[in-house]
């Protein structure tokens, strides 16, 4: 169990009874513990910087740092972090960067695999375990799948939307919406609208209209 406690200008986070060291202020939604319950991390401010604590140590501070993220087996952390007007991906201590902007990291269910989306010269792409996917307008928050190498995300260029499955591209859509793989990784939904506004869910690439 773990909770904020304010004490005069001070926060101070309680977990499990132990009472951490107090901060100007405590980010309250990062408070995050790991899948077994024996790590424990969230993101605190002093002075004009942030910084993330992970069981109780503090970590390298920043101008503004997102929701960290544990992997599944607990041994792995990332997260998000602003250096001024750039951005980077901390992956387990080591920074990813800079990028215009970046959406939140994630691991998949074998804590192998870490992906997010960033930004750079305007264009948006897709990066797992270091490696750049193809550039878009936009891209969504990757998903990967829970067993095996699957990838999928959904993905703008001009007008047309398309759902990126594995480096290929299905569509093109008016609209999509994000991608979800089942529990044991061997189907993948979406949801699409073409350009009749027909919506459609996709299961593992065959669509069925809404009635």
């Amino acid at each position: 169990v773990a909770y904020v406690e304010r004490h005069g200008n001070l926060s101070q986070v309680v977990v499990n009874g132990n009472a951490q060291k107090p901060y100007n202020e405590v980010v309250s939604r990062s408070m995050t513990f790991s899948s077994d319950g024996s790590r424990f991390a969230y993101v605190a401010k002093q002075a004009e910087k942030q910084l993330v604590i992970v069981d109780g140590k503090e970590d390298k501070s920043y101008d503004e740092i997102g929701v960290p993220a544990f992997s599944r087996d607990g041994l792995r952390l990332a997260f998000a972090a602003r250096i001024g007007s750039s951005w980077v991906v901390v992956i387990d201590g080591k920074e990813e960067g800079p990028y215009e902007m970046v959406r939140p990291p994630s691991f998949d269910s074998e804590s192998l695999r870490v992906a997010y989306s960033a930004k750079i010269d305007g264009k948006w792409r897709v990066n797992v375990n270091g490696k750049d996917e193809r550039q878009y307008d936009d891209v969504g928050s990757p998903v990967l799948s829970p067993k095996g190498r699957g990838l999928a995300y959904w993905a703008s260029k001009g007008n047309s939307s398309f759902a990126v499955i594995d480096g290929l591209e299905k569509g093109p859509y008016t609209n999509l919406g994000n991608c979800g793989f089942s529990p044991d990784g061997q189907h993948l939904t979406y949801w699409v609208e073409d350009s009749t506004k027909k919506e459609f869910v996709v299961l593992d690439e065959i669509g069925r209209a809404h009635v």
